[in-house]
């Protein structure tokens, strides 16, 4: 069951949106098991992408606003806009065929308690914003494609792997698949706000498994 009044609703652009729009996507919100479970009162979303070199004092995630608004679609509940993320968030990565800039993070559905648009993972007063849902989807941005050369009965050739801008993968079983980029965004309610941590190391466990299928992908060539 879809939660949200998915035909009504103006544009809820927070003040600090940082755009222009670099990718469009439709998200749903899932009802948990637990009926008491409810949708966030001021409803905001932040991509949290891992800090590309934290200090040691430093929190590991960088977190960027999203621009929304109410879905009129049916079956969706959310439309959401992406800013290309900060330098901050980008990490050179290697992927076996050669490197590349890389920014890795997670879509969070909040409840903004406080008002000022961005989610605040450390503080604990019962007035602090409070993680209603992670979206389902790892959120990929390429500065630039990931390329590899193979070579054909034409001779060598050049191949794109991944095409420069946002890409969405899932974990299928110990692996990670790209899902479809038209396809909605799914955040399935949590039954209790204490069982929502940061997703610091499951952003970090989904980099190095990134990293080694692409790695794997690319001995012997394309």
């Amino acid at each position: 069951m879809l939660l949200g009044t998915s035909a009504c609703g103006e544009a809820l652009l927070p003040a600090t949106y940082e755009g222009p729009a670099a990718a469009e996507v439709s998200g749903a919100v899932v009802r948990s098991t637990n009926a008491a479970v409810t949708e966030a009162g001021a409803p905001r979303f932040s991509l949290e992408w891992l800090n590309a070199a934290p200090r040691a004092d430093e929190f590991p995630l960088h977190g960027q606003t999203v621009g929304f608004a109410r879905s009129a679609q049916l079956q969706k509940d959310w439309d959401l806009e992406f800013a290309v993320p900060r330098q901050a968030a980008k990490m050179t990565l290697n992927f076996g065929s050669g490197t590349a800039t890389v920014a890795i993070g997670k879509l969070v559905y909040f409840d903004d308690k406080n008002g000022d648009g961005r989610l605040n993972w450390q503080c604990a007063r019962h007035d602090c914003d409070q993680v209603k849902a992670l979206g389902e989807e790892f959120v990929v941005f390429m500065d630039q494609p990931l390329t590899c050369t193979t070579t054909t009965a034409e001779g060598v050739e050049k191949r794109t792997r991944l095409s420069a801008g946002f890409h969405y993968f899932q974990w299928v079983g110990s692996s990670v698949k790209e899902v479809n980029r038209d396809a909605d965004l799914r955040f399935e309610l949590a039954d209790t706000p204490a069982s929502w941590v940061d997703p610091t190391s499951n952003l970090q466990r989904f980099m190095q498994q990134l990293q080694r299928s692409y790695g794997a992908n690319a001995l012997g060539g394309c």
